[in-house]
């Protein structure tokens, strides 16, 4: 500013020295000697431009300034003009026409993958509904043989052990004398008795050299003299 206060001065100075004095101007004082100088026009254009200027500078560091203050006091406003920018990518995505095409290629081919594997889950759910009453029947026929298995176990002693009579001469002429008393049969094997030989025996226990009992019956007993066993009936 004080460049242009002086340039202003230099102007009016110059002016007050070209103009003619009048009759009210004061004549006591000594002429000024005019020197010659160039025009002054050829200043007014330099001045002007340098006025401008200075203006110029004045308005942008105030608003520079306000800008700051501004920034400071509205942090959001400065992130909600930076989000939008982003948004100028979007022509070039109109323009590229190719990736479109290729998005309706694909399609199909996702289509079908979507197919095929509805088709294999519908797959895997039949075979394994199918799958499902053969693993449930194989159990049915293990239970119903396990059950019969008891009553032919039971049954055969009965049937096919001999009886003492039917015994070889060799081995019955081997066996000790026997006489049988208190007979007592239940279905715990701990609770079955007899008396032989006026002696409580249970299933397992040795009745003499060679010869244990090996089961109590309903019926009589089953006996095991060395390697053979037989039954002898007493009801």
């Amino acid at each position: 500013m004080s460049y242009i206060l002086e340039a202003l001065k230099k102007s009016d100075k110059e002016r007050q020295r070209d103009e003619i004095p009048d009759l009210q101007a004061d004549h006591s004082l000594p002429p000024v000697r005019r020197e010659k100088r160039k025009p002054s026009g050829s200043r007014l254009p330099v001045v002007i431009v340098l006025v401008f200027l200075c203006f110029v500078g004045i308005f942008l560091w105030q608003s520079g300034g306000e800008k700051e203050v501004h920034q400071a006091k509205d942090p959001l406003a400065v992130s909600e003009s930076v989000v939008p920018a982003p948004a100028a990518s979007s022509p070039t995505i109109g323009t590229s026409e190719k990736p479109a095409v290729a998005v309706q290629k694909t399609q199909p081919v996702t289509e079908k993958k979507k197919q095929v594997s509805r088709v294999a889950r519908q797959a895997t759910v039949s075979v394994s509904k199918t799958a499902a009453p053969a693993t449930a029947t194989i159990p049915e026929k293990k239970t119903v043989v396990v059950a019969k298995k008891p009553a032919k176990t039971v049954s055969r002693p009965e049937e096919i052990v001999p009886l003492m009579e039917d015994l070889p001469v060799v081995i019955r002429a081997g066996l000790p004398d026997l006489t049988f008393a208190g007979h007592v049969y239940a279905e715990d094997p701990r609770k079955r008795l007899i008396i032989i030989n006026n002696r409580i025996v249970r299933e397992g226990d040795i009745i003499a050299s060679g010869l244990s009992l090996e089961r109590i019956s309903s019926h009589g007993v089953v006996l095991r003299y060395k390697t053979t066993v037989f039954r002898v009936i007493l009801f």
